[in-house]
């Protein structure tokens, strides 16, 4: 694999979607509560439901023997359980910043939105 990348401008292109979720850094608390609560979703459920969709391509379009096909959906399959990791993720984090949720979701005059130690 050449280094940088795959050599495969659609694999390489995917990646390079992926280096804006590594980088993101929140505004806020509601900014990063969003972007949470998209993870599982908005991130995860699409890279499946296009892995899924290459698997039932390469079913009917590829030489390629079952046992592959096979192996495609589950490492779809993977993913989606990955997304459903994320999602308690979400949860997590909703229950352990319960606090901070209700000051920027009902703020007062002077009040910090997030709880947390430097």
């Amino acid at each position: 694999m050449p280094r940088g990348g795959t050599g495969h401008p659609a694999v390489d292109h995917a990646a390079s979607g992926m280096r804006h979720v590594s980088g993101y850094h929140p505004k806020n608390g509601p900014d990063l509560d969003h972007f949470l609560g998209a993870l599982p979703d908005a991130l995860f459920a699409e890279i499946a439901k296009h892995l899924y969709h290459l698997a039932d391509r390469a079913q009917s379009e590829w030489p390629l023997n079952p046992e592959v096909i096979n192996e495609l959906r589950q490492g779809a399959q993977h993913i989606v359980s990955v997304g459903e990791a994320y999602r308690q993720v979400y949860e997590t984090w909703r229950q352990s910043h319960a606090d901070d949720i209700r000051r920027w979701e009902n703020p007062r005059p002077g009040e910090p939105i997030m709880n947390v130690p430097g």
